[in-house]
């Protein structure tokens, strides 16, 4: 190996479409979301969310409730995979 990388154009795009699919979606969501409960009046819904924050390798994650920061966890891990793994598959041309 001599230490360049080359992706192919195909590949690039394909990454970026992802990239684009994802935060759209997520959007979307948020919407949906919004309008099930745009409304500010009592109801017995409980509202739960949480968060992750990846600051270069270190991971930071927080919720409201422990089945958030196991969901948050799970998450985490797929990123893990994604980032680390699939990279390292695509130099040994796997």
């Amino acid at each position: 190996m001599n230490g360049n990388l080359s992706f192919s154009e195909p590949l690039l795009l394909l990454t970026l479409m992802f990239g684009v699919m994802f935060v759209l979606i997520g959007l979307l969501i948020l919407v949906v979301g919004i309008l099930r409960h745009g409304s500010i009046k009592e109801s017995k819904t409980k509202i739960e969310g949480g968060g992750l924050l990846l600051i270069g390798p270190i991971p930071i994650i927080f919720g409201t409730s422990r089945g958030i920061l196991i969901a948050m966890m799970i998450i985490l891990i797929a990123l893990i995979i994604v980032f680390f793994i699939v990279p390292f598959m695509l130099l040994i041309g796997w």
